[in-house]
């Protein structure tokens, strides 16, 4: 499994790569889970943002939680251990999290940097994005930002690969270049070549969306213009 990445563009000419690494779990540095991969991809990183649940759901401890992680970074390896970490304080938006929020500030503050966010409301991202590129530039390891023209493709490239589906009345529709491509290679005439172009659109969430906004057997689906009856 690797990381999802995406470039964080600040403005113009000051832009660094995010890394999502979910699901690093207690006894990964042993091999649990996926836990030795996903510690090789932190090696990797300049800087450490590590997200906390402040609202403490299931009955979680995001304080204890914070030293068992870091416990499992300090067994793979002291440099890991030791690299520079924002704490990110997620599901702000929560009453139970403003508690929480004070208990770890106060836990932590003295050696890291919170910052407190809310990834379903956006509260405080625009924050953290900033801080954690003025920490990078501060970092004295040699970084690599990234090109303003890898950005522009990469942002190019995500565009591309948008796909839109929509319900107007009792008419549903999937839009996009990457299903304007599909479309444009698919022989609708040859079973095979229908085949794969209905597993993509399973692969690629088009039907799962379809059947979230209600659509049916038999109801009417157009793909880029072509028409045909949804089978679920």
């Amino acid at each position: 499994m690797k990381p999802n990445l995406g470039v964080v563009s600040i403005g113009q000419g000051h832009s660094y790569v995010l890394a999502d690494i979910p699901g690093l779990i207690e006894g990964a540095s042993e091999g649990a889970g996926l836990g030795l991969e996903f510690l090789r991809h932190i090696e990797r990183t300049r800087l450490l943002l590590h997200v906390l649940d402040a609202s403490g759901q299931e009955g979680r401890d995001p304080v204890e939680d914070f030293y068992k992680i870091n416990d499992e970074l300090k067994e793979y390896s002291d440099k890991l251990y030791e690299k520079e970490q924002i704490i990110v304080l997620n599901k702000m938006e929560l009453p139970e999290a403003l508690t929480n929020a004070e208990r770890i500030k106060k836990e932590f503050s003295d050696k890291y940097e919170v910052i407190s966010v809310s990834a379903a409301t956006g509260d405080g991202l625009d924050l953290l994005k900033k801080r954690a590129y003025e920490r990078l530039l501060q970092i004295e390891e040699n970084i690599e930002f990234v090109d303003e023209e890898i950005v522009e493709k990469y942002l190019d490239q995500k565009e591309r690969d948008t796909i839109v589906v929509t319900k107007e009345d009792d008419y549903y529709s999937a839009e996009g270049d990457f299903l304007e491509r599909l479309v444009a290679s698919t022989n609708f005439d040859d079973f095979e070549s229908f085949s794969n172009f209905q597993k993509v659109l399973i692969d690629k969430g088009v039907i799962q969306r379809l059947r979230d906004l209600g659509a049916e057997e038999g109801d009417l689906i157009s793909v880029c213009g072509v028409e045909f009856d949804f089978v679920d």
